[in-house]
């Protein structure tokens, strides 16, 4: 397992000092959150305290630490963890775009849904499907791969006092995707490695891992099946972009 927390340096290094604080997960009744089950959910369970709102910044933007296979804000209905944040310039199609360079050049997937609150705005609900750099390919289909969303308002990026222009993301692996016998996840590990594809497009000192608190510490398998795996330290990547 990776070491957290590590390369803090230059641009990246300061995404610490910028954060804020966690919004109490009882404020889900403010998106018009449905309690589901886990019969009724098409998602994963974490803990309660696991799946939060977050201030981006003192009376600043909410975002939230998690994204959804559909708009029901649920512990019971989590996708995969927030471990991406691309600031100060960002915009979601200008990282896409420059990734390409890196390797992630395939815009294939399924769609997840987050939540999040502009400055001042009313909530929105984004929609993604990423972005895969494809490893191996079997009969002509992508396999294992790195994936990753992005997620902002309809501008196409968040706009805080604190950090900018910003986009959000989550990161995962897909593994032997051709075939039933599937399983996903390993976010950190994905994490790392969007992240050094972004030190190769924008420069070493602009990303760092494990740089900003997300409080979404969760490991293990979901729902007690060998198909969705859950790894995620609670902080996420950071990547400062000077121009998108």
């Amino acid at each position: 397992m990776r070491e957290s927390r590590t390369g803090r340096t230059d641009q990246a290094s300061r995404a610490v000092r910028r954060y804020r604080y966690v919004v109490p997960w009882a404020l889900a009744g403010a998106v018009g959150a449905t309690v589901v089950t886990p019969a009724t959910s098409s998602g994963s369970y974490v803990d309660p305290g696991t799946l939060n709102f977050i201030h981006m910044s003192d009376a600043g933007d909410v975002i939230t630490n998690f994204d959804f296979p559909n708009q029901t804000w649920s512990n019971y209905n989590v996708a995969w963890p927030v471990t991406l944040v691309f600031y100060h310039m960002a915009t979601i199609n200008g990282v896409k775009s420059h990734m390409e360079d890196a390797g992630w050049q395939y815009y294939i997937g399924n769609e997840e849904t987050t939540y999040l609150a502009d400055t001042g705005g009313k909530g929105y609900w984004d929609t993604d499907s990423g972005v895969k750099n494809c490893r191996y390919f079997f009969y002509f289909n992508c396999s294992e791969d790195v994936h990753y969303r992005l997620y902002a308002d309809a501008d196409d990026y968040m706009n805080d006092p604190t950090w900018g222009n910003y986009v959000i993301g989550t990161t995962h692996f897909d593994e032997d995707e051709s075939c039933t016998c599937a399983y996903y996840g390993w976010s950190e590990d994905a994490e790392h490695a969007v992240i050094q594809g972004a030190q190769q497009t924008w420069g070493q000192a602009k990303a760092a891992n494990d740089v900003i608190p997300m409080y979404n510490s969760v490991y293990g398998w979901a729902d007690g099946q060998t198909v969705h795996y859950f790894q995620s330290d609670g902080w996420a990547g950071g990547v400062y972009i000077e121009a998108s």
